[in-house]
């Protein structure tokens, strides 16, 4: 129960950070940025490397989320595929990414946001054009890593538990990824931005533009009060 109740706060502490990053890098930052805030201010997370040590420290710890929240929007990489088609959740309509972009229409591309953070091995849409992506599933949700914990408790073997530890932090940064995306408006709204997998040249996100410039230049804490004064501004319209 207590293992239970520490893995708990570790996502937790994790979604009540700031959360503004959109690029792979940016994505990246803000990871790190919430596993140092973490150990610095919460001692349960610290409570957690105690019980389970030597199986993984906080600085291994930090590399995981690092990587999970970098590697959550590679395509092709893994049985995932093209994994961005599954970052669109819209809260109002219960719906994934189905804008398909001009002159397309509208037809789904992938499954919601929240399904895939949180169902074990829950499958893609299989999309054949204009972008072929079939046969796909995901092994790094929040079910997954729950059961890297488990393996990581009670597996016999140092290196074997290390190592599903190592998994289920990196798995905890692939879903810290998609919380991430649900503070960027076309995320939210089934407006899709997919130029970098060449479904739409004319959908290029300016907002995702812009941050990969200012999250090298400004703190964490002050890219996020950007964003919302940027998007107050535009009043929610436009493409990002």
């Amino acid at each position: 129960m207590k293992i239970t109740r520490c893995f708990l706060l570790i996502v937790f502490v994790f979604c009540e950070c700031e959360l503004f990053g959109y690029d792979q890098d940016v994505h990246r930052k803000i990871t790190e940025n919430a596993a140092d805030s973490a150990l610095s201010f919460s001692p349960t997370y610290k409570s957690f490397f105690d019980v389970t040590a030597p199986g993984i420290n906080p600085s291994q710890a930090r590399v995981a989320l690092s990587d999970g929240s970098f590697n959550e929007d590679l395509r092709d990489k893994d049985a995932g595929g093209a994994r961005s088609l599954n970052h669109f959740y819209d809260p109002i309509h219960k719906i994934a990414l189905s804008d398909r972009g001009w002159p397309w229409s509208p037809a789904m591309l992938g499954r919601n946001s929240f399904d895939w953070a949180s169902i074990s091995n829950e499958p893609g849409v299989d999309v054949g054009w204009p972008v072929s992506n079939t046969g796909t599933y995901n092994t790094w949700s929040w079910q997954n890593a729950r059961y890297y914990e488990w393996l990581g408790l009670t597996a016999t073997n140092q290196i074997t538990r290390q190592t599903n530890l190592a998994n289920m932090f990196r798995s905890i940064g692939q879903v810290v990824h998609l919380l991430e995306d649900t503070s960027q408006p076309q995320h939210v709204r089934n407006e899709q931005h997919l130029d970098n997998i060449g479904l739409d040249l004319r959908s290029r996100s300016a907002i995702e533009d812009y941050y990969k410039k200012t999250s090298t230049q400004l703190p964490a804490r002050y890219v996020g009060l950007e964003k919302r004064r940027l998007y107050s501004a535009k009043r929610f319209l436009g493409s990002g």
